[in-house]
This record gives C-alpha cells, structure tokens and sequence, in this order.
C-alpha cells in the first residue's frame, strides 16, 4: 500500500492529468503503479490520452518530492484514498468529478451511515445559530455524521453543534493539511480529531486559492446523502453545494426566511423553484429520508413471482431490495453495478409491473 501512495503521489505532479483522467486511467491500469509502469504504445489506446501527456507520464516525477510529501504524511497521521480503495467515500464515487485522491485525518469512516451536510452563510442570524443546533440535536436521535467546510458561520457552528451533541462531524477544506483556513479554528480541529477529522484532495504545500473553495463544495455534496441549507444569500457557497447536491440525486432541505432578508434569500429562492424540501426542524429530514423507527419486517409478496415474470436484470435488482425493508437508490447502483439511467429505468419498469414503489428520500421496497 505505502509503494501504492508514492505512486499516487508521483501523479499529482504529471502535468495535463485531471480528475476525470485520472479516474479512467487508474481503473484502466488498476493502480497508479501499473500506470506509471505503461509503455507508450499501452497509454495512446485511452481516451483522452494525447502525445503531451504520454510524454509526462513516461518522464515520470520527482521522487523527492513525493518521499518528502510521505513523511509529512506519516509525521501529521494523515491517510490517502485512492478512488480505488474501500475506504473511498462510495457515495463520491458515483459523481463524475470525483477527486481521485483524497487526505484525511481524524477518527473517521468515510462511509458512514447518514452522512449530512450543513451549510450556509457565513455572516448568520442568531435564529440562524439556533435552528442549526436545536437541528443537530434532533438529528443525533437518527445517528447522522455532519459534515460541512470549517467557514464561519452556520458551517463552524454546525461542527461545534455535532461535537456537543456526541455525532462525528468532517470538515472538507479547499486547502492542504499542513494549513488551517480559518486559523481560528483550530481548537474545534482539534477536539473534531478524536470524533470525526478533517479530509481534503490537496496535498501539502496547496496554496489557499479563492476557486478551490466552489470546488471543495463538489466533495461536501457528493458525499452526503442530504444537504441542509440553513442561512443563505442568492449567491455564495452554500447555493453551488445546494445545486450541486440537486445534480448528483440526492436531496435537498432548506429553512425559509423573512422574504426581505438577504441572508434568506438563497434559501427561499431554492424551496420555490423546487431545488429544495422546505423544512422548519429536524423531524422534517427524518421523515422525509425515511429515518423514523420501522417495525418488524414484513413478508415479502413478492417472492413467489421472482422467476416467472421478469427479466434477468429485473430479478437481480429484485433479489438487492427484498434484502431490506426497504433500499436507498445509492446502495442499489453500488450493489447493481448498473449506471444511473439503466437504474432509473429498470426502477420505473418494477413501478409500473406493481414489483415494487417509490418512498421518500429517493428510497425503494417491494409491493
């Protein structure tokens, strides 16, 4: 694993290769190693590939760089995940600008059940204050994991809320780990580092760039099951994470304000163009994410008709949901295997053969 990582390492510093390229050459060669180990003739047959950036990958990197950046690394407990490890959050995985590479530290799962995101201004009301931490109370019944960007505002204060309420809380930052943005914090880092971490796509050394902050946002909202927008003007950070999180499927809350403060704005504006669910507390998320207490399971109907009325695809998909009592959309792609679009329409087919129906919070379970 450690000769994986200097690998890894080493292509952070191959010139022309972004995420999305990253990506498809790590899955295709199987590790940053075999990569690296790729003849000229092996690199020009993947898409995207072009005589430049063969050129850099051949050339290789500097070795000690890479060894500098390990030791730091083993020095500050920092752990790397590579898009094509288990420890990856698999949520993140299915967003098409997934980072390759990610850095955390702390006492943290990335996959954790019920990750959520809580966002917002960073100039906030006290009303502001206090509905995010009566709403992380609420929420610490349903055993979320708060996430958020360590900004002023609701995003501190929604850190500082999952700590006193026992919850893991991560911080995604637009920033290596060598530094701390807002320096202001570092005492909640501190205290979020034996429940929860801190976890960033830089490597050290990242200068603290203004269009770092909009792409952090992409981590925050593919790696939460829902996104929380508390304060918010029309424009700002909390807005991208929002509309993003509507792009990547998956759901969207926000609390509507005066219709003449600014600061409410952006919230209200999301809920009346459907971009969010309008909520006024917690209870509202879990109902809506199908959280509450369920009862026993019941007997599956659906059994007896498994082998004589669908199609092979219909049936495998079938097996995954009688599995629960019921089965967020995530969980089906990652178990079937299938794209978004082939999921969506084999899930539309088991809804109208009465298989199966829809739930909140983009939820199934058999008839």
């Amino acid at each position: 694993m450690e000769e994986e990582i200097f690998y890894l390492l080493g292509l952070y510093q191959t010139e022309g290769i972004g995420d999305i390229l990253a990506r498809k050459l790590l899955q295709h060669f199987g590790s940053a190693k075999a990569l690296f180990q790729a003849s000229a003739k092996e690199l020009k047959f993947i898409e995207g590939i072009d005589h430049s950036r063969i050129k850099g990958i051949r050339k290789g990197f500097d070795i000690k760089i890479t060894e500098q950046e390990m030791r730091f690394m083993e020095r500050n407990g920092i752990v790397a995940h590579s898009i094509l490890s288990a420890s990856y959050p698999e949520r993140l995985k299915h967003i098409n600008d997934a980072p390759w590479l990610l850095f955390s530290k702390g006492a943290i799962d990335l996959n954790r059940e019920r990750p959520v995101a809580i966002v917002g201004s960073r100039h906030n009301t006290l009303q502001g204050k206090q509905f995010t931490e009566e709403l992380v109370q609420v929420l610490k019944d349903y055993g979320v994991f708060v996430i958020s960007g360590l900004a002023y505002g609701i995003d501190i204060i929604a850190h500082k809320a999952a700590l006193a309420a026992g919850l893991p809380t991560l911080a995604v930052l637009a920033h290596g780990l060598d530094q701390l943005y807002p320096a202001a914090h570092q005492h909640t880092v501190d205290k979020m580092l034996q429940n929860g971490g801190i976890l960033s796509e830089y490597p050290s050394g990242t200068e603290l760039k203004k269009q770092n902050f909009p792409a952090r946002n992409r981590i925050v909202a593919g790696m939460a099951e829902a996104t929380i927008v508390v304060e918010t003007d029309i424009k700002g950070g909390a807005m991208i994470t929002a509309k993003l999180a509507l792009n990547y499927n998956r759901e969207v809350f926000a609390l509507p304000g005066r219709y003449n403060d600014p600061r409410s704005a952006g919230c209200n504006y999301l809920i009346k163009t459907n971009i969010a669910q309008l909520i006024t507390g917690g209870e509202d998320i879990a109902l809506f994410m199908n959280w509450l207490e369920k009862g026993k399971k019941e007997p599956l109907s659906i059994q007896p008709r498994l082998f004589d009325t669908f199609s092979g695809e219909e049936q495998a998909l079938l097996q995954l949901i009688q599995q629960k009592s019921e089965i967020h959309v995530d969980e089906l792609q990652i178990k079937s295997g299938l794209n978004s679009s082939g999921l969506a329409r084999l899930l539309l087919q088991l809804e109208f053969m009465n298989a199966i129906i829809s739930l909140p919070g983009k939820r199934y379970k058999l008839v």
